[in-house]
């Protein structure tokens, strides 16, 4: 809280030697009117003080505008001696019926049923399914529990074979299969190794020295270097789709 100093004087006609008592008594009566009043002023410029302070640096739905904090400093300047009731500051918010939000949903959240499901059944021993009268006991119903499992990335090596031709008894005119396109040429990542470097560094934020060492983990090594070359490769690649954006 901001204090508000207010400097109140007396004229120097009252302050000046006074030898009459009743005259002394009415001018003490007087300076403890004008002292209550003061303190009066001082705690009603305060408590406005602390609004305006609270709209200007207090949340973003109850700041003002300058031009309303102006308005307001006009008023207390030209009014000092005003009513001791605060000035009251618009939020910009109206009076209306007031919408009662939704009570958040209790329980255990469902899982997607988008993700795949593995399928684990746990039977009763054998020896458990006869009861007691010697009957072999039926399945009636199963108990089904699910919950989120995480199956850490790996890396793993295409090999891409492109068969070659050529006539057993010329030995000429030898074919080869075509090669399949590539989103950068000559590349020594696969596009699914390339859209996980860039992903990682620009949706995740994750640096490049920290995904060289969790691809090392998986038994991948490569420098920075390499893995910097890919991120400019990629953005040569997408600089025409860039441009038609």
């Amino acid at each position: 809280m901001i204090d508000v100093a207010y400097h109140g004087g007396v004229s120097d006609a009252r302050m000046g030697d006074v030898d009459d008592l009743a005259t002394a008594r009415t001018l003490i009566a007087t300076l403890r009117d004008e002292i209550t009043k003061l303190r009066r002023e001082k705690a009603t410029l305060q408590h406005q003080l602390n609004v305006l302070c609270q709209r200007l640096f207090g949340k973003k739905s109850e700041r003002v505008s300058p031009d309303q904090l102006r308005l307001a400093f006009a008023q207390l300047a030209n009014e000092p001696q005003a009513a001791s009731e605060p000035i009251e500051m618009d939020s910009g918010e109206r009076p209306g019926r007031s919408r009662r939000r939704a009570a958040p949903p209790t329980g255990r959240r469902l899982l997607p049923p988008a993700l795949p499901r593995q399928r684990v059944e746990i039977d009763v021993p054998e020896a458990d399914k006869i009861c007691a009268c010697g009957q072999t006991k039926v399945r009636i119903s199963e108990s089904v529990s699910e919950k989120p499992e995480y199956i850490p990335a790996s890396v793993r090596v295409l090999e891409t074979a492109r068969f070659k031709y050529a006539c057993p008894r010329c030995h000429d005119g030898v074919i080869e299969a075509a090669a399949p396109p590539q989103a950068v040429e000559k590349s020594l990542a696969a596009e699914g190794l390339l859209a996980h470097v860039v992903v990682s560094k620009y949706v995740d934020h994750l640096p490049l020295y920290r995904l060289e060492r969790i691809l090392l983990r998986q038994g991948l090594d490569l420098s920075r270097t390499t893995l910097c070359g890919w991120v400019a490769d990629v953005a040569t690649a997408l600089t025409p789709i860039g441009d038609e954006l």
